[in-house]
């Protein structure tokens, strides 16, 4: 079982694939600065609340993460098409296993600034540059759902537990039992709206650098093409 701190960004950026990536440059191509990472904030409602909840689960999500990533990959390597892409990287299982531990920690650890998302443009074109396409690295956050959000829900039945404890009599007040269950589910969706915020601004980060590959290579097409009709009219 993990423990906060032993995994966060020094994990990332460790793969021989990012011997020749400039994160800085891509992230000035595809307009992420701190401005764009503001309004993307505020677009979906992502604040000093949410940041507050996330950090909550900072602990759960650590000791958790490696079980997490242990069933995460055991669905990738179940399926051909994704274990085909994994097999072109550099690195080994376990060395993916920690990257994806990894990732789930600095989800909660209240770090949600230029670095943070520098960390995600590099995580989305690592995948695009092992030419992972679109549909299996965003179906992958469906999975990532099933994986993380049970733990919303143990500590929705761990407040739930501490709330409608017997009093210092030995006896539960029922007639606040309604209310309290109300309140705690109220928080817990608050929790889980939180994480999906989140998981939201990850998703168009990586989004953007899926598009912007995809602009690069039509560039290089539509130049090649110019270049070859080019030739043909000098002829």
């Amino acid at each position: 079982m993990a423990t906060s701190g032993e995994y966060g960004r020094h994990d990332f950026g460790q793969g021989g694939l990012n011997d020749g990536l400039d994160v800085g440059e891509l992230v000035d191509e595809i307009g992420l600065d701190g401005d764009e990472i503001a309004w993307r904030k505020e677009f979906v409602g992502f604040d000093d609340e949410d940041e507050r909840r996330l950090s909550r689960y900072e602990d759960a999500f650590a000791e958790n993460a490696e079980q997490i990533a242990d069933d995460f990959y055991e669905n990738l390597t179940g399926h051909e098409q994704t274990a085909e892409v994994m097999g072109r990287s550099e690195k080994g299982l376990e060395q993916l296993k920690r990257t994806q531990s990894a990732y789930l920690v600095t989800l909660a650890e209240g770090e949600y600034d230029e670095g943070y998302f520098e960390d995600r443009a590099r995580i989305g074109k690592i995948h695009d540059m092992l030419e992972m396409p679109m549909k299996h690295y965003l179906g992958q956050y469906g999975v990532y759902y099933d994986l993380i959000l049970p733990l919303i829900g143990d500590r929705l039945i761990d407040s739930l537990t501490d709330r409608l404890a017997p009093d210092a009599a030995g006896l539960t007040v029922y007639d606040e039992t309604a209310a309290a269950v109300e309140a705690e589910v109220d928080d817990a969706i608050e929790d889980l709206l939180s994480v999906l915020r989140i998981i939201n601004l990850d998703m168009q980060v990586v989004t953007d650098t899926y598009i912007n590959s995809y602009s690069e290579k039509l560039s290089a097409e539509v130049e090649r093409n110019n270049r070859l009709m080019a030739e043909v009219e000098d002829e």
